[in-house]
């Protein structure tokens, strides 16, 4: 029903003017004696109106002229007249119903949040309450998880954001380590319980000497200890990993083998690698013949005969020894060798006399015109006419 007003009859006041009026021309000195049985009666058909004198349908006669109209209330009885479909002063609405669901509640008062009634298709929940812990909040909207608000046990918290990066997650629920969202104080979390990945079941990374073997780790013993079963680098224990172990004798960490450390022993001459800066080759034996000697390349005059390439080295470079300054033989009785030129005469400790021939020294000294007898007894195996 529409709200409209009531018609009023208009002209009550001035009447009672005129009557009050004439009351004094008669004499009379009071109101009561002025309006006398006005106060009560106006004529059929006339409506009184708030201050006329008369009872109007929200007010109360003061006896003054005066109306006092109470003011509407939501949880107070209705108007008298409440339901009529006709606003009345003391009344905000009056749609002639008593649907608490629409904008005219059924004590006339204006819907409004927060009255305790859901006004539909406007609000989703009235609790008449102002309480936001709830399940209807204070804007009469239902509680919902990203309100801002924590609604009292379902919410552990609700910062009314979509962040999962916060204290609190987006499904209102706290951020935690192993929820695969990092929060404060998280180094890392990928959400699970998993120790030998990249971030721990603690949201730390996965770090060498944490104990637990990650990506790039041989081994993790959670100490730094390097002469146990793994390293303070993680890795298993080996040759080249830079820590002297048990039966090695130097470790330098690298695969030089030019250097003082060669496959984790001490350089020595005679290992098949050039130590740069104490050797000068080093060809793995010990054989003093050949191109290197003692790690040293072999020259004249080192005592030792480079086969093929000298005939004699006296550990000197000095000639008329026997062996010239460039390791060759030279010719000079007592040599063990038969020179050119020297004989059994001559040189008989290296040439040796020749039973078949006569040096110059034979039968006397006489080239060979000495005599003998047939048997060579007397001037040993030369004769006069040739060897015996």
């Amino acid at each position: 029903m529409a709200n409209t007003t009531r018609p009023r009859i208009l002209g009550i006041p001035t009447m009672a003017l005129a009557l009050a009026v004439g009351a004094c021309a008669q004499g009379k000195t009071t109101a009561s004696d002025a309006f006398g049985s006005f106060s009560g009666g106006v004529s059929a058909g006339m409506t009184a109106t708030a201050g006329d004198g008369g009872t109007g349908p929200s007010g109360s006669s003061s006896g003054t002229g005066e109306t006092t109209t109470s003011g509407a209330s939501t949880t107070g009885p209705p108007p008298p007249n409440c339901g009529d479909g006709i606003v009345d002063p003391d009344e905000e609405c009056d749609d002639g119903n008593d649907d608490d669901t629409d904008d005219c509640l059924s004590n006339c008062v204006r819907a409004s949040c927060g009255d305790g009634h859901v006004w539909q298709g406007v609000e989703a929940c009235d609790d008449g309450n102002e309480d936001d812990t709830d399940a209807c909040l204070s804007s009469c909207q239902e509680a919902t998880c990203g309100d801002g608000f924590v609604h009292a046990g379902v919410e552990e918290c609700d910062d009314g954001n979509d962040v999962n990066e916060d204290a609190c997650l987006n499904t209102c629920e706290p951020n935690t380590c192993g929820d695969g969202f990092l929060g404060p104080g998280e180094t890392c979390d990928d959400g699970n319980q998993i120790n030998e990945d990249a971030c721990l079941a603690t949201c730390e990374p996965n770090t060498c000497g944490d104990g637990f073997v990650g990506p790039g780790e041989a081994c993790d013993d959670g100490n730094q200890n390097n002469a146990d079963g793994c390293t303070t680098e993680c890795q298993t224990p080996g040759c080249g990993d830079g820590f002297v172990q048990a039966g090695e004798e130097c470790d330098d960490g690298n695969q030089v083998n030019t250097d003082a450390c060669v496959a984790c022993k001490n350089a020595t001459c005679g290992d098949g690698y050039v130590w740069a800066g104490n050797e000068e080759c080093d060809d793995g034996n010990q054989v003093n013949t050949d191109a290197c000697v003692a790690c040293q390349n072999a020259t004249c005059g080192d005592g030792y005969v480079w086969a093929g390439n000298e005939e004699c080295d006296d550990g000197n470079t000095v000639g008329g020894d026997g062996c010239s300054a460039t390791c060759t033989v030279e010719a000079f009785c007592g040599n063990a060798v038969c020179d050119p030129g020297e004989d059994d005469c001559s040189c008989p400790q290296d040439c040796p006399d020749d039973p078949l021939s006569c040096s110059s020294c034979e039968c006397g000294g006489n080239g060979g015109a000495c005599w003998c007898d047939s048997s060579c007894i007397l001037f040993g195996d030369c004769c006069w006419n040739g060897p015996c």
